[in-house]
């Protein structure tokens, strides 16, 4: 597995209601043998972890996004950044006001 240095980290998009929540992160996790459980360190825009609990339609697309950048990128802190519109525009603005936006 992939072993965080100093500087490192990885960041993902999610985008129209899409949203994670904690107990799916542990599951897949645990499922997946994986060494640690995938966690997000920091989330830019927003997160409903309820959204979750009601059927994971609302949030089965940002699940597999974070769980397989998360298990493949170990221990390197992961970011995510949520906007409730589908703009690229938005999102790279987003990023660009940041003043140490992930590096993946």
């Amino acid at each position: 597995f992939t072993k965080a240095t100093a500087g490192n980290s990885i960041a993902v998009a999610e985008f129209q209601g899409q949203y994670y929540d904690t107990d799916d992160l542990e599951a897949f996790s645990s499922q997946c043998g994986l060494d640690q459980t995938v966690t997000v360190s920091t989330n830019v825009g927003g997160n409903n972890e309820a959204r979750c609990q009601v059927g994971l339609e609302p949030c089965v697309e940002s699940l597999l996004d974070i769980e397989y950048a998360g298990a493949i990128a170990g221990a390197i802190p992961l970011s995510v950044y949520y906007s409730g519109t589908f703009s690229l525009l938005d999102w790279a603005e987003t990023l660009l006001d940041q003043d140490d936006a992930e590096l993946v």
